[in-house]
């Protein structure tokens, strides 16, 4: 099991060893260590013992320790496949199949409409919850792995996806969840938002 294996890495204070594991599921770490509602904490069978385990706040100590030592854990892949993907949007689909796609050996271009990528982690969730310079972070090693970010490109305009299938082996959509949700509340649809920050 996954876990097991990368928490006896954290237990025996192999951090490198325990960053390995972790990416080999998750490439985001330091990321989804911030934002994840940790729904699992509530039944962690660990809390018969003594109290839950909090893989959250594991997650993110890990997540850091890959962003400060990115050079050693992640490098460009040996082999290239001379296959090209496109994967239009910048979120958490689009920056894991980057990674992903670009381990596999293939080059990978992401397109996004933003100015800046990271999708909804970049222009919905609220600075104190996941601070600006962790995505950014992140975008610079998927950079640093040879991916390429376009960014100001309105798939559907300019650039369509008839195009970019043409273009490249394969293409891969996570455009992304930018509808608000209705919560019910009385004048929710009224809120005025400002996604410029």
């Amino acid at each position: 099991m996954v876990i097991s294996s990368y928490l006896s890495q954290i237990r025996e204070g192999n951090l490198l060893e325990a960053a390995r594991v972790l990416l080999q599921n998750n490439p985001i770490p330091a990321i989804t260590g911030r934002v994840c509602p940790h729904f699992c904490e509530q039944d962690c069978n660990r809390g018969n013992f003594d109290e839950s385990l909090s893989i959250r706040d594991i997650e993110r100590f890990v997540g850091d320790y890959i962003l400060d030592h990115a050079d050693e854990l992640i490098e460009k892949p040996a082999k290239s496949t001379g296959k090209k993907v496109a994967v239009v949007g910048s979120g958490p689909a689009g920056l894991a199949a980057a990674y992903y796609l670009r381990l596999s050996g293939h080059r990978v271009t992401v397109f996004d409409r933003m100015e800046e990528a990271g999708g909804l982690l970049r222009y919905a969730i609220p600075t104190y919850r996941l601070p600006r310079d962790v995505v950014r972070r992140t975008i610079n090693v998927l950079e640093n792995m040879g991916v390429e970010f376009k960014l100001k490109a309105d798939i559907g305009k300019k650039i369509t996806l008839k195009n970019l299938k043409k273009q490249y082996d394969g293409v891969f959509i996570g455009a992304g969840a930018w509808n608000p949700v209705s919560i019910g509340l009385d004048g929710e649809t009224s809120a005025v938002f400002d996604w410029n920050f």
